[in-house]
């Protein structure tokens, strides 16, 4: 009978052990799913950064070019007076 007692008790223990990990899979399933969901916003919000940051680059890109038209034709005016 001794021999079946330790053997219930290393099942219970098994079984325990069983119900822990299923928990814990359980638990990590979640976090994954989680997870998953915050690295899809995440993509969206660098798809939309670049987007951004490419718009600002061609605003800038125009600025500058005009800021040099700008120059450029002070400087023609300054040698044409000159």
């Amino acid at each position: 009978m001794e021999a079946l007692d330790i053997l219930k008790k290393k099942i219970s223990l098994l079984l325990e052990k069983i119900q822990n990990l299923n928990e814990e899979v359980r638990v990590l399933k979640e976090e994954n799913t989680l997870l998953k969901d915050e690295a899809a916003e995440l993509s969206f919000s660098v798809a939309d950064g670049k987007e951004e940051l490419t718009s600002e680059k061609e605003k800038a890109k125009v600025f500058v070019e005009g800021l040099i038209q700008s120059i450029d034709s002070l400087v023609e005016m300054e040698n044409s007076d000159g």
